[in-house]
């Protein structure tokens, strides 16, 4: 029964990798489609904001990791 539950909060935990990694990739593919459409970073700042609902700082570090 202890075997069990922790193979399930194994794959409750490798699910919710996926997840993240599924959202980082959209994230990362929407800031370089900003990029190679000459959107300039301020603009793409506020798009990721909106797109993803995600706060200034946490799009200011996504584009100071991803915008090439």
């Amino acid at each position: 029964l202890l075997y069990q539950g922790r193979e399930e909060g194994r794959e409750e935990g490798r699910e919710e990798g996926r997840e993240e990694g599924r959202e980082e990739g959209k994230k990362i593919g929407a800031i370089r489609t900003y990029q190679r459409l000459g959107i300039p970073p301020e603009t793409a700042r506020q798009y990721i904001m909106e797109e993803f609902g995600t706060n200034a700082e946490e799009a200011d570090e996504l584009l100071r990791t991803y915008w090439i």
